[in-house]
């Protein structure tokens, strides 16, 4: 909705198997419309995953207009791997009073 926002959390693992070497992020990025903007989470450049550990990605959309919008996150690890995340959103501007009947008083 405009004027809204909404955030997404998506979960980065290691998914090799236990005894298996750690992974470190070595790059988190943003790309595609500016309504999508990454705001917390556990996940920073830096962060270790020993085999079978996560962390987080919290991603927040504010659409500006009646449209449609896209982005991607990437994580990249140190040892060349990587993985992006497709972003998908669409800024609808709901009718006033849509919600007004549900909250009358009743007697």
């Amino acid at each position: 909705e405009l004027g809204g926002d909404a955030t997404l959390a998506f979960t980065v693992s290691n998914a090799a198997e236990p005894g298996s070497a750690s992974l470190e992020l070595s790059a988190l990025s943003l790309s595609g419309d500016a309504e999508f903007e990454i705001t917390g989470g556990d996940c920073a450049v830096g962060t270790e995953l020993a085999a079978g550990e996560s962390c987080t990605v919290d991603v927040t959309f504010t659409p500006s207009a009646q449209a449609t919008y896209s982005g991607a996150v990437g994580v990249a690890t140190t040892d060349g791997g990587s993985a992006t995340v497709t972003l998908s959103g669409e800024g609808v501007e709901l009718p006033d009073g849509i919600f007004s009947d549900r909250f009358e008083e009743q007697n």
